[in-house]
């Protein structure tokens, strides 16, 4: 007997025969196990403002291999996914870094997709310019998974969740993702995301010069990211958004500054690079 899809949403739809606006359906996974997919991360520092409005002439991208695998699903419905990484190829102010590969991350995550689990000897560092680009870590992180609506959603209605997450060696985030379900067919799911993410204070390598960083009060806020989702495994197929960073930067003795970092990425199976 053949696995029901991915989504319930996506059996009724394909009933249906289309996607009928105002209806509100069930969207929980079937993951299926040892499901794989193969890509590229591409990401990008598209500017960087540190004071008032002041520019800095820091720019930067990193690109790796990206292996996301279903190893496991549990007796509740939810998976284990393990991420892995190949070798990056970084620059930074036009020069070319030598970027230690992330260690592989095991993500546990419910029915609905919401990480209740992270497993990493270096998860989600938040080096915002150690690897030429924005942590490539975190951004598997906040991508990899769409965590669904508990209640039944309408292609087009919104959903929003709010909670605050453990990360280890980044410390407690807190969470609030507003979603939508965009696009259904009887092989994916496109959705777009909003994400603010409040970090706790963290110390980053200083891009200019020797020496480290430290940054305070620090908010990540994701804007329409676009993930393609595939119906039938339950991985993510695409993704892409543009990100940016506010918070507040203290260099040695000296008062802290406002600090903003724009930012860009995309994951795909040829690895295709926004625009910045």
């Amino acid at each position: 007997m053949g696995r029901t899809p991915l989504l319930v949403i996506v059996a009724l739809m394909a009933a249906a025969g289309a996607a009928v606006a105002g209806v509100a359906l069930d969207v929980s996974y079937d993951f299926a196990a040892g499901a794989k997919s193969v890509g590229r991360l591409h990401a990008s520092i598209d500017a960087v403002e540190m004071g008032r409005d002041v520019p800095l002439a820091v720019t930067g991208e990193a690109t790796v291999d990206l292996t996301l695998e279903l190893t496991g699903v549990n007796e509740e419905g939810g998976a284990t996914l393990r991420a892995t990484f190949g070798e990056v190829e970084a620059m930074l102010l036009g020069e070319a870094q030598d970027a230690a590969s992330p260690s592989p991350m095991q993500m546990h995550v419910d029915e609905r997709g919401a990480l209740v689990g992270l497993e990493s000897d270096q998860a989600a560092g938040m080096d915002l310019f150690g690897s030429g680009g924005v942590p490539l870590e975190f951004v598997v992180l906040m991508a990899a998974v769409v965590e669904m609506s508990a209640e039944p959603v309408g292609v087009g209605e919104s959903w929003t969740i709010e909670r605050s997450q453990q990360i280890p060696q980044v410390g407690e985030i807190k969470l609030r993702t507003e979603s939508r379900i965009t696009n259904v067919s009887d092989t994916e799911v496109t959705v777009l995301t909003n994400i603010t993410s409040s970090l706790p204070d963290f110390t980053t390598a200083n891009p200019l010069q020797p020496g480290d960083v430290t940054i305070s009060n620090g908010v990540l806020t994701i804007v329409d990211m676009k993930r393609v989702v595939d119906a039938q495994t339950g991985l993510i197929k695409s993704a892409e958004a543009d990100m940016i960073f506010d918070g507040r930067a203290a260099l040695g003795p000296f008062p802290p500054l406002p600090l903003r970092v724009e930012s860009s990425f995309s994951i795909g199976p040829e690895g295709a690079q926004q625009d910045g």
